[in-house]
């Protein structure tokens, strides 16, 4: 619950405010964002530790007051809610401080691993857009997928996945996505052991798009809800099929959406949000009804089986705008070996 409610707050901090795209600032959506790696393997559009000078400056120009400050000496602070993609860009600056090195360790807040001058920093790993630029590779789901479907039986040497029987509703579920067999050899070969793809179904369109700061032509929405995000972990290019690292639980893609095109799997830019803050009510909620759980009596014999639900009536919105802005970036990102983008 809570981590959904964050979601929805993320979002409102991303549709509502001031926007800057790229190292420079010279972008003008996720489509232009660049991760080609430079010569150090960094992409030409990851984040720019000296961002937060600027957005320093624009807060103090607005009379916008500032964090507490646990650094010590420099007065009020910004705080930059991040991925870990950019704190590792950032890290690699000498100017980076961790929060050991604070003048005041104890003030830190939740969370806070550093900061930069002026800048807090806090990363989330559910601040990444997974997939949302521009698209790299795109398969079709060609096989309807069934609840259990997708997972390899073992994963890493050692995690055995899902269950034991995959019979659903009737139908085979399986333990691999069936992309389009007459889809070309050298573009299923884009789609590699450990890349983080995007299983969806509803796709951004220039004419319409859900979400106007995209410019991706048939790219991830990242905030459609039934969108899945999975790890690679064996590829069969005779047979044009992958299997990944955590099953599909649901029957969002079990219906045909017309040409035995059953969704589809996406690889491209990662997209990574910094969202800084200073002063309170950036961000306000509207609520008619908090939050409530609810948790139904067993519905087995054995009263073993318990579910629990929630629901709310709410609704998210930037509120002081002069209180926040958001630089789009590319960043990397590390299940195993080496970092990738």
């Amino acid at each position: 619950m809570v981590r959904h409610l964050d979601r929805l707050a993320f979002k409102a901090f991303l549709e509502g405010t001031w926007h800057m795209f790229g190292k420079q600032w010279d972008k003008t959506n996720f489509a232009s964002l660049d991760a080609t790696p430079d010569s150090n393997g960094r992409g030409a559009d990851d984040y720019d530790a000296w961002t937060g000078d600027e957005i320093f400056l624009g807060m103090h120009t607005r009379d916008q007051h500032g964090a507490v400050d646990a650094v010590g000496g420099q007065g009020a602070n910004v705080v930059a809610l991040t991925t870990p993609g950019t704190i590792y860009s950032i890290q690699r600056d000498p100017a980076w401080k961790s929060v050991n090195q604070y003048a005041n360790p104890s003030a830190a807040l939740r969370y806070e691993v550093g900061a930069f001058r002026n800048v807090r920093y806090l990363p989330n790993i559910d601040q990444v857009l997974w997939n949302a630029g521009n698209i790299t590779m795109q398969g079709v789901i060609h096989e309807p997928l069934y609840p259990g479907s997708g997972a390899a039986r073992t994963v890493d040497a050692n995690r055995e996945v899902g269950q034991e029987n995959l019979e659903y509703a009737g139908q085979g579920a399986k333990r691999f996505i069936q992309l389009d067999p007459a889809m070309p050899l050298a573009d299923f070969q884009q789609f590699k052991v450990d890349d983080y793809i995007t299983i969806h179904r509803t796709r951004m369109s220039n004419l319409n798009p859900r979400w106007s700061m995209s410019g991706v032509q048939d790219g991830v929405d990242p905030f459609e809800g039934t969108n899945m995000e999975r790890r690679i972990v064996s590829v069969d290019e005779a047979n044009r099929r992958i299997s990944v690292d955590k099953p599909i639980l649901s029957e969002y893609y079990m219906l045909d959406m017309g040409g035995t095109v059953f969704g589809y799997i996406t690889k491209g830019v990662n997209i990574h949000p910094t969202i800084f803050l200073t002063g309170p009510n950036a961000c306000v909620a509207g609520v008619t009804q908090s939050p409530q759980t609810y948790t139904p009596r067993p519905f087995d014999d054995f009263e073993a089986y318990w579910r629990v639900a929630w629901d709310a009536y709410l609704k998210y919105q930037i509120w002081n705008d002069h209180a926040v802005e958001v630089c789009f970036n590319t960043g990397p990102y590390r299940f195993k070996g080496l970092r990738r983008y």
